[in-house]
């Protein structure tokens, strides 16, 4: 294979390397950039300016509808995290209504005697476990 080694590529660099790199937005920031009446004659100057223009409101056109998705964007995930911190309370308040009717039925029978407690934890039951489910249907 060319009489190269597996592990040459494995090398780690020296850390005495120049790592001097021009910002990718600005690579000729150190050139002058004025144009002199000369230079603004010329036909071919006029077409790559003119080029350079089309181009930056091609882009302008492209990111302001960005900008506006970005803005709805942001508005609908405000609005879903307003609707969650609602949403907890409810859900806590239907697990509990559900959890304390359900014990209040399933205590039924153990509480059914002469006195007319069984009945009445029963009924309590009975009303908590269908409002919690009427709650949540309304709530969608």
């Amino acid at each position: 294979m060319n009489g190269t080694d597996k592990n040459e590529f494995d090398i780690e660099p020296d850390d005495n390397v120049s790592t001097n790199v021009i910002s990718s937005n600005k690579p000729f920031k150190k050139i002058n950039h004025d144009l002199s009446e000369k230079d603004l004659a010329s036909s071919g100057v006029i077409k790559l300016l003119l080029n350079e223009i089309v181009k930056l409101e091609y882009n302008v056109s492209n990111l302001s509808n960005y900008r506006k998705k970005y803005h709805e964007t942001d508005k609908e995930r405000i609005r879903l995290e307003e609707k969650q911190k609602h949403y907890f309370p409810h859900e806590a308040l239907f697990s509990l209504c559900i959890t304390i009717g359900a014990l209040l039925v399933g205590l039924y029978p153990s509480m059914n005697g002469d006195n007319n407690n069984g009945n009445i934890a029963l009924g309590v039951g009975i009303v908590l476990i269908i409002g919690a489910a009427i709650s949540k249907v309304l709530k969608k």
